[in-house]
């Protein structure tokens, strides 16, 4: 959850560069965790769409249409690149893994589907900057993240390209680095911990992956 508009692109074009800069790279897994990369940065463009129509009045309804690219980046479009990815730059033990997958998938969305966000929660919104709010901080709130289930989330997008590639080295590792990365950093910052981890979560995945 970026802090404004530009915060928004910025964290998209520090996605966009690393990822681009590691797909040529093309070392090891590097293609893999690029593609990964730039699905989940997709999310940044329905963000700035929030961004700069924050009161979510604007007869384009920009807010609108930036929390719905949320929600289906969520559901969709997120998962969907890092299935492409594994099936074009990873290496599975089985086909019915695959199977697998795509069942969880299947119930990710009937989950989010089967709570679909009212119209209201289509109007994402920034905590208020005053003491009412003193321990989140202003950060941005998505009323449609209720529909999410997290957990099949974090696995279709991150552990399960991660865990069940052949060709993903250090697979400990980054599992570690996903679980608890934006943990330790809720606890240093509990009111920026979402918007920190707007620049830093893809800066410092792009340097970790160049350096392993």
């Amino acid at each position: 959850m970026c802090y404004n508009a530009s915060a928004s692109i910025g964290s998209f074009l520090i996605s966009l560069v690393g990822s681009t800069y590691l797909f040529l790279r093309n070392i090891k897994d590097d293609r893999l965790f690029a593609v990964i990369i730039f699905g989940v940065s997709i999310m940044q463009l329905g963000e700035y769409l929030i961004h700069i129509d924050i009161n979510c009045d604007s007869p384009n309804k920009l807010n609108v249409l930036g929390s719905k690219i949320g929600f289906y980046s969520h559901i969709v479009i997120q998962p969907m690149f890092s299935l492409l990815a594994t099936l074009l730059f990873g290496l599975l033990r089985s086909n019915y893994i695959l199977i697998l997958w795509g069942l969880l998938w299947v119930l990710h969305i009937k989950y989010s589907y089967d709570r679909y966000p009212k119209n209201k929660d289509f109007c994402s919104y920034r905590y208020k900057c005053d003491k009412g709010y003193e321990k989140i901080g202003c950060q941005l709130y998505w009323p449609w993240f209720k529909s999410i289930n997290e957990m099949s989330y974090m696995s279709l997008v991150f552990f399960l390209p991660i865990l069940l590639n052949i060709n993903v080295q250090y697979k400990l590792f980054w599992a570690i680095y996903v679980i608890f990365g934006p943990g330790v950093l809720s606890l240093l910052y509990p009111k920026t911990a979402a918007s920190i981890w707007c620049f830093l979560g893809p800066s410092i995945t792009i340097l970790l992956k160049s350096i392993l």
